[in-house]
């Protein structure tokens, strides 16, 4: 059996054959695709995002401003596969131009989070420096409730 070691947060076997054969075992087909096939060039610019997404990112994103280092976001709607990428790109952007010293995240008008969205929470928290704040605020009942059964509630105090 192939041992498989928990390694930056993700499953990972450096033996491909024993993976596919654990995959071919269970009855399915296994085919491994590099990631990078898929994503952009680059994420460092919320404009390079196809129309489309970065519409719908937009109005997900109801407000983003940086005041005297503090960074506040205030989201709406959905952060999902559609709307993750957008709000990551804007901090980041935002990362590489200013210094930021703290970050508060308004979900009042937040319906619905998704794993990408938690992702994106999880890079923002890890991108912070030592010593900044990271606020999670007005969180609607269905966010908290996926927060808390994800454990992010943990995570990102």
């Amino acid at each position: 059996m192939s041992k498989t070691k928990l390694l930056n947060n993700i499953l990972y076997d450096s033996d491909n054959k024993k993976a596919k054969q654990f995959v071919s075992d269970m009855g399915f087909d296994m085919e491994i695709i590099p990631m990078k096939e898929y994503l952009p060039e680059s994420l460092d610019s919320f404009k390079g995002l196809p129309e489309d997404i970065r519409k719908k990112a937009m109005d997900a994103l109801a407000s983003v401003k940086l005041s005297d280092g503090m960074l506040k976001i205030v989201l709406s709607g959905r952060l999902d596969t559609i709307t993750a990428p957008g709000l990551l790109s804007l901090y980041k952007e935002i990362e590489n131009k200013d210094k930021i010293d703290g970050i508060c995240i308004d979900m009042k008008n937040l319906e619905y989070i998704s794993s990408a969205g938690l992702r994106v929470l999880l890079i923002i928290r890890k991108g912070i420096r030592n010593g900044a704040n990271l606020s999670l605020v007005n969180m609607t009942e269905a966010v908290r409730e996926i927060i808390e059964t994800t454990g992010f509630d943990t995570i990102m105090c």
